[in-house]
């Protein structure tokens, strides 16, 4: 897509496929997904498409939260909330239109648009009070460092 964007994968199976009433992932028809363990999106919103999907569980959001920021604190200049971007939306129905990929979709607690406002909300929420030097120290003694492993 452009040599100037970088890509960050999120370990997640995408959108499961129903089969004889059971979830199964795209890579294992063999061990079925429970259902108490997925998320049931009715009807396509923003990004999203209708469909059931594991979701993201809230180490793994906290984790893109806490690096999109990070990434946003250390590049403000050229860091821009607005460019970060799903699979989903590049070459799903928005995109380019192959409909190839289809995450986060409703791994995701929220579609891609909410994600980028929660993102610059909490930015301003940091910036604000002056705790940016303390919160890029913190992270990255923490979270950063398990995320990156």
């Amino acid at each position: 897509l452009s040599n100037r964007l970088v890509g960050l994968e999120i370990c997640n199976p995408g959108r499961l496929e129903l089969i004889n009433g059971k979830y199964y992932t795209w890579f294992d028809k063999k061990n079925p997904i429970d259902a108490k363990d997925v998320r049931i999106i009715k009807k396509d919103d923003d990004n999203i498409q209708a469909g059931v999907y594991v979701p993201y569980s809230k180490e793994q959001e906290q984790g893109l939260i806490e690096f999109c920021l990070w990434l946003k604190l250390n590049n403000p200049e050229v860091f821009n909330f607005d460019l970060v971007l799903g699979h989903d939306e590049i070459s799903g129905k928005k995109g380019i239109g192959y409909n190839r990929k289809n995450d986060p979709g409703g791994a995701l607690s929220m579609n891609m648009t909410q994600f980028r406002e929660l993102l610059k909300n909490e930015y301003v929420k940091l910036t604000k009070k002056g705790e940016t030097n303390l919160w890029k120290k913190q992270l990255q003694k923490s979270q950063l460092k398990k995320l990156l492993r």
